[in-house]
């Protein structure tokens, strides 16, 4: 359960799953919608520049953390 003080982070991301998802109707199974939050939540995650780091989140977390295996997870 996320605390007040994180419902800012969840609505955003929530908010821009939706967005990139699009029109939830298009998947005819759910494993189609499953795999496609997925790939979203990976590039939210290892791809995607965040604006106050100017870097994706992984490499921010790697450099924070350089003797962590969460370098390793984005590769």
């Amino acid at each position: 359960m996320a605390s007040s003080r994180q419902n800012g982070f969840v609505e955003s991301f929530c908010g821009r799953s939706k967005h990139s998802l699009g029109d939830l109707n298009r998947f005819e199974i759910a494993d189609e919608m499953i795999v496609a939050d997925y790939r979203h939540i990976r590039c939210y995650n290892y791809s995607r520049i965040h604006t106050a780091l100017k870097m994706p989140p992984a490499v921010s977390a790697a450099q924070l953390f350089p003797d962590s295996c969460l370098h390793k997870l984005g590769a």
